[in-house]
């Protein structure tokens, strides 16, 4: 099972780090496995440290990227196939 970018658009999003994250995600239309977003230094996480609003809950490595990814998907910016 793998995840990919959606079609939604981006025009109203503020944040360029969630952009960057859901199109590392999308891995030019091949899509990442969670093993490879939940990986230690992926691209995923490295948009999360990236992100000053997470910076009192996201803790590197360390922590999961469970809840992002979820939000990601009920939002509609990913889809699981």
């Amino acid at each position: 099972m793998k995840y990919y970018r959606t079609n939604k658009t981006t025009e109203r999003v503020r944040k360029k780090t969630h952009i960057d994250r859901w199109n590392w995600i999308d891995n030019d239309g091949k899509g990442r496995t969670y093993s490879e977003i939940s990986s230690p230094n992926s691209g995923y996480r490295k948009c999360l440290e990236n992100d000053v609003s997470l910076e009192d809950i996201y803790h590197g490595n360390s922590s999961s990227v469970d809840q992002h990814l979820n939000y990601d998907e009920k939002r509609g910016w990913i889809k699981r196939i």
